[in-house]
């Protein structure tokens, strides 16, 4: 299964990579939501990480952008920050189709059940519908 991990710091996507890699997954990465998007319009992905504060477009629009389109709405998105959220910025965050929040810095067994989750999780609505 691919996931794309999305976030502005080159050792975060190192990281994130290195990680997901051992448990399997195939990795592709993206700087900013931008170039995430890009990349979702060439390939397939099952899951998107991303990061909230990035340059030339945040999660939060990345976010939207994926969920405003129909081909991408139905990706698990979960989002990986080290940035405080208040409970109103977690609330809309969910609203808007987050299915789960990973804290940096990152635990990577906590980050495998987060992704692990959050496949289980889609596979379950596939077969529901």
């Amino acid at each position: 299964m691919r996931i794309l991990v999305v976030d502005d710091s080159n050792d975060n996507l190192t990281l994130f990579k290195a990680i997901l890699e051992r448990k399997g997954y195939e990795i592709t990465t993206a700087l900013n939501g931008e170039e995430a998007l890009q990349i979702l319009h060439k390939t397939p992905v099952g899951l998107i990480l991303s990061d909230i504060l990035m340059p030339v477009m945040d999660g939060f629009r990345f976010l939207q952008e994926c969920k405003s389109d129909s081909k991408l709405q139905k990706i698990p998105f979960i989002f990986v920050t080290g940035a405080f959220l208040d409970q109103k910025d977690e609330e809309l965050a969910f609203k808007s189709g987050v299915v789960a929040f990973v804290r940096k810095p990152v635990e990577p067994d906590k980050l495998i059940e987060v992704v692990e989750q959050a496949f289980s999780q889609a596979d379950s609505q596939k077969k529901v519908k």
